[in-house]
């Protein structure tokens, strides 16, 4: 036994010699930190014989690659460049190599690092660097089984780098912190309304973090599910709705998790039936009876579920596309889920919720209203005129002017409604110009809409109907930018001011106008849209006048005086 006792001991110490000599034999093993005890065991294993075998290891494999750096950053100080350029230059090229070179199973078998006071103070170091965050971040969405990087992780979280610096962090923090970024995320969306393009913009930044895999969408999603139900959540509840837009576009399979989110227990055939129509992008008669019936009844299932924007885009397309026809029974169930979603709330909470119907009769005379309006409209617009106090009345209702939207841009996307020259043309745009000052929230859909038919080609239309029409759009434009639309406006003509084939007079049309409009100061945005348009020759010479005594030169001195 004793003999068996001491063969295992030297068997145990021939392998830790050959652990330690490995190491010492490594690249620059001389500058680990660990060369010093790794020396002294090294001679207790092996005796005074090893120690000329210790000096050759380390002096045969020092490479001195920290001291080339160092002569090489000397260098570069001389040229002018800054030490904090150079250092993130190496930071970044450490990095890289790391990544390239990254074993996980290797890094899993180091002795001993989940207890190394030492090891946790280095990342703690480490994690206070973004460099190395993101580096970490990286190689834990590669190697996600990974111990170390989870502990890696793990540390950098708990010195309080919880990775809302990093674009990269989010993709693998845990829980808690991934829960902290969301909700940063949502506070600074909802501070960009009233300006939709900024509050889109932030919404698709929040896409881009919650979009990297589906339990980060899942667990996202439900997040702002439940903020939505506390006091003022339908501003949430709004991003939720746009956050699901996007995840449809980054191809996540959103429709199943929507229905249920907006639910309660117990409403399985009613997410079926919505399931079901949504999914072929179709209503059926004999799911809209089922919801009819179930809404109309004395407990009916939540109107989250029904406010689904696919499904209500379905309900408006029934009612309100010109061309469209649905019988009487049809219209009565229609127009009651439509008036039902955009007037009923809810208050209270899960279980033991109060609809509030106050609206409910009010909102579905008002949708039958309008809808027999843009149904007599659609056979001659004339019969519109004398409908337009009526319908300005109903249109502060958000549904009613969603759904009179929707008619105005089939109507506008008929060519024939231009080929005859009357004042009735402009009626939809009069329409469109009262949705822009009552509803915020819907101006992007216009400003599509107006974009849409100004990069229209009209081959039947005669070439001066062709210019009339691009100078109402123009004051379209310029109309939305009024109530506040600004930069995508200013965008889109810039965009034209490019294009070599688009009208200069429209152009100059837009200009002269809008320098009308406005006066100092003005806004880095605005100067930055408006400035190469203005002074774009082509578009501008003509409305500049010798002693720049114009709008255009003043405009132009203005902004030369700013920078």
């Amino acid at each position: 036994m004793e003999e068996e006792a001491e063969a295992a001991a030297k068997e145990a110490g021939a392998e830790d010699l050959r652990a330690i000599a490995q190491r010492l034999s490594a690249k620059d093993g001389i500058l680990e930190p660990t060369v010093g005890d790794d020396v002294l065991k090294y001679m207790q294993l092996g005796g005074d014989a090893v120690e000329d075998d210790v000096t050759s290891m380390l002096s045969e494999n020092y490479v001195g690659t920290m001291q080339d750096i160092d002569i090489v950053s000397s260098m570069l100080l001389e040229t002018g460049m800054s030490s904090e350029d150079i250092s993130a230059i190496v930071e970044q090229q450490m990095s890289n190599l790391i990544g390239a070179r990254f074993d996980p199973v290797k890094t899993d078998n180091t002795s001993e690092l989940d207890s190394s006071l030492a090891a946790r103070a280095t990342l703690g170091n480490m994690a206070a660097l973004p460099v190395w965050r993101e580096m970490i971040a990286g190689l834990r969405e590669s190697h996600p089984d990974c111990i170390s990087l989870q502990h890696a992780a793990q540390v950098a979280s708990e010195s309080g780098y919880n990775g809302k610096e990093s674009g990269a962090d989010h993709r693998t923090c845990d829980v808690p912190t991934f829960a902290e970024i969301v909700t940063d995320r949502v506070i600074t969306i909802l501070q960009a309304l009233p300006d939709m393009t900024l509050y889109m913009e932030r919404v698709n930044d929040l896409a881009d973090v919650v979009c990297t895999d589906q339990h980060r969408f899942l667990h996202a999603c439900v997040l702002l599910q439940a903020a939505s139900k506390q006091k003022h959540g339908h501003k949430v509840r709004r991003v939720l709705q746009d956050l699901m837009t996007c995840g449809v576009e980054r191809n996540h399979d959103v429709l199943l998790l929507s229905l249920v989110l907006s639910s309660s227990p117990g409403q399985q055939r009613a997410v079926g039936c919505l399931r079901g129509m949504i999914s072929r992008q179709a209503l059926n008669p004999s799911d809209m009876a089922v919801l009819y019936r179930m809404y109309t009844s004395s407990n009916p299932p939540p109107v989250e579920l029904i406010r689904h924007p696919t499904f209500i885009e379905l309900l408006i397309t029934a009612l309100f596309k010109p061309g469209s026809s649905v019988n009487a029974d049809q219209l009565t169930k229609h127009s009651y889920l439509l008036g039902y979603a955009g007037s009923v709330y809810e208050t209270g909470r899960q279980g033991n919720l109060t609809v509030n119907t106050s609206e409910l009769k009010d909102s579905l005379q008002a949708l039958g209203i309008v809808h027999a309006i843009c149904r007599r409209a659609d056979s001659s617009l004339s019969d519109l005129l004398p409908e337009l106090p009526v319908l300005f009345q109903h249109l502060q209702l958000a549904i009613i002017s969603m759904a009179t939207l929707r008619w105005c841009a089939s109507t506008l996307s008929k060519e024939s409604v231009f080929s005859v020259v009357t004042d009735t043309i402009a009626l939809p745009f009069v329409i469109l110009d009262e949705i822009v000052s009552l509803h915020s929230g819907q101006h992007e859909e216009i400003f599509q809409i107006y974009t849409k038919l100004t990069n229209s080609t009209y081959q039947t239309l005669d070439t001066l109907v062709q210019l009339e029409l691009k100078k109402t759009l123009m004051d379209r434009f310029l109309h939305l930018m009024s109530f506040g639309f600004v930069r995508p406006v200013l965008k889109f003509i810039l965009q034209c001011t490019e294009d070599k084939s688009f009208d200069r007079s429209v152009l100059r049309h837009f200009v002269s106008e809008l320098l009308e409009m406005v006066g100092p100061p003005y806004s880095e945005v605005f100067v930055a849209g408006l400035l190469p348009v203005v002074e774009n020759p082509e578009v501008t010479a003509s409305l500049r006048l010798a002693d720049g005594s114009d709008p255009v030169s003043t405009f132009i001195m203005h902004c030369q005086e700013l920078s």
